[in-house]
């Protein structure tokens, strides 16, 4: 693993290092054979040193000497950031998504003076500049608080019934409507969380400064930036115990004529003879290898378990069509082997659509990708990293070119977000009351609950630590899936700070998941609770 997170040129992240020091102190104490004892102890010590002298430093770039490894900070300066202005507010909300929005919305209407800070787009991962997340995580039935209500109603002029199906120009709505109803709620954007700078005392966070110079001072400070970027600055302990799921692909649609839907979900016109026939490839050479076999086994499989279940803005199956391009991609490498082909075919996973369906435009969630590094939201590019080479230059068209040849439409077009989405938590930072076996209930008994079932699809331990963190979260998950939603749920060690994110629900229920409904209606309860009331 040092030959992949600390190998020269490689920027990881301070939750990576993590990560692997623990991984080499457990392998020292279990006695682990073959791990080098002077070697494991050098890099522990290492790690150790690069912390200590960067504290709050969220990603490192590694160089290699004639001394060594070297440990560089990114985003990161031992000087304070130069304050242009300040802010100061009730309440400080950090991110942009859904979740942050409606929090800072209902705070703003149980009285609170608001800032929200934020990098990218409004909407965050939802926004057609983010990561293309319009299947909401919105269970039918599930409660959405009034201020939910209003943005999407009023905000993005999405129709009643309507929780998935998210408009394009999302940003820019976003901040329209903000402007007209929500004038006390001061947005600043700033380039990257990355780069905060969070000033903590013993009263708790004092400030948190942007790099462009803009100085937040709030009552409360609410981190509701999807990976927990304020926490680890402020030195909250970080838990490394997180399931290691795969990154989804979640792309648009375009020029979608009413009479491409019933051959989109047609099994037979995706069937693997279909496929293999409109490629020219026999299936004695597609089984020659291990890849072709397996794909074959699954495309099978995918026929025979397909469906679709259809709603007015959403439809969700697919089965047979998302293993149907994994099957066109496996039998493209059996006619002409490429390294985008095999960095593709290697950690592509796919296990059905949900699509929207809004008119000449649908959003289909998702293809995943088992990756070899982490990766965190808002901070990666499908348009510019090199990594992402392979999605952009061959995945991107040949999803197009399949789309095409099931529906027979030649004007189909494939978009791809700015970003993946990322499903799982990288590092996780207790809160001081977290969700435990009382909070999962059979019969919800507030108006702003939620029910969700543990989804590990995709799931790719990377030892056998992992695995037995997996098996605990099952024995944990497996039966219970509905719990009120609690404000408390979000209280750090820190006085006024905290944590809307992936931490708020803990890995032994939901595994560090991303479940937005749940943190939009959590959000609104911990509003209700009116915290910087009661600290000010």
């Amino acid at each position: 693993m040092d030959a992949v997170t600390l190998a020269d040129g490689a920027r990881p992240y301070a939750r990576d290092l993590a990560f692997r020091r623990d991984r080499l102190l457990r392998a020292l104490a279990a006695g682990q054979p073959g791990v080098s004892v002077p070697r494991a102890a050098a890099t522990v010590a290492l790690i150790d040193r690069a912390r200590a002298q960067a504290p709050g430093c969220v990603r490192f770039a590694v160089r290699a000497g004639k001394g060594g490894l070297s440990l560089t900070p990114l985003d990161w300066s031992p000087r304070p950031h130069h304050v242009r202005r300040t802010v100061r507010a009730d309440v400080v909300v950090v991110g942009g998504e859904i979740e942050s929005i409606v929090t800072a919305m209902a705070a703003a209407d149980a009285g609170a003076t608001v800032a929200l800070v934020h990098a990218g787009p409004l909407g965050g991962l939802t926004a057609d500049t983010g990561g293309n997340l319009r299947y909401f995580d919105c269970i039918p039935g599930t409660p959405h608080p009034p201020q939910q209500v209003a943005l999407f109603r009023q905000g993005l002029g999405m129709r009643a019934g309507n929780w998935v199906c998210i408009p394009a120009e999302t940003d820019g709505k976003i901040r329209a409507f903000l402007r007209r109803q929500y004038a006390g709620v001061a947005l600043v954007g700033t380039r990257t969380y990355n780069s905060l700078q969070v000033g903590r005392g013993a009263a708790g966070v004092g400030s948190i400064t942007t790099e462009e110079g803009v100085r937040l001072v709030g009552t409360a400070m609410l981190d509701a930036e999807p990976e927990g970027i304020v926490a680890e600055k402020a030195g909250l302990p970080m838990s490394i115990d997180v399931p290691n799921l795969a990154c989804g692909l979640v792309f648009d649609v375009g020029g979608i004529r009413p009479s491409d839907w019933p051959a989109l979900r047609d099994r037979a016109r995706t069937s693997a003879g279909s496929i293999l026939a409109a490629l020219g490839v026999s299936e004695e050479r597609l089984v020659a290898s291990a890849g072709g076999r397996s794909a074959l086994r699954q495309m099978r499989q995918a026929v025979r378990q397909n469906h679709v279940l259809a709603n007015r803005t959403y439809q969700l199956g697919y089965q047979a069509l998302a293993q149907g391009f994994d099957f066109w991609m496996h039998c493209l490498a059996v006619r002409g082997r490429s390294a985008d082909l095999e960095w593709l075919n290697t950690r592509r996973c796919s296990s059905g659509f949900n699509v929207t369906a809004p008119l000449d435009q649908a959003t289909f969630n998702s293809l995943s990708y088992r990756l070899d590094r982490t990766v965190l939201q808002h901070d990666h590019s499908l348009t510019r990293d090199a990594e992402f080479a392979p999605i952009r230059n061959t995945e991107r068209p040949q999803l197009e070119a399949y789309l095409r040849w099931v529906t027979g439409n030649p004007a189909l077009r494939v978009r791809l977000p700015a970003q993946l989405y990322v499903r799982r938590a990288s590092a996780a930072f207790a809160t001081a009351s977290p969700y435990g076996p009382e909070d999962f209930v059979d019969q919800p008994a507030t108006d702003l609950w939620m029910t969700y079932q543990m989804d590990y699809r995709n799931l790719s331990p990377r030892d056998a630590w992992d695995e037995a963190l997996v098996r605990r979260a099952w024995s944990h998950g497996s039966t219970r899936y509905t719990w009120d939603c609690r404000g408390s749920s979000l209280r750090s060690a820190v006085p006024n700070l905290y944590l809307l994110n992936r931490s708020s629900v803990p890995m032994e229920w939901y595994g560090g998941l991303r479940i937005v409904q749940e943190m939009v209606n959590t959000g609104a309860a911990w509003a209700r609770e009116r915290p910087w009331a009661g600290s000010s």
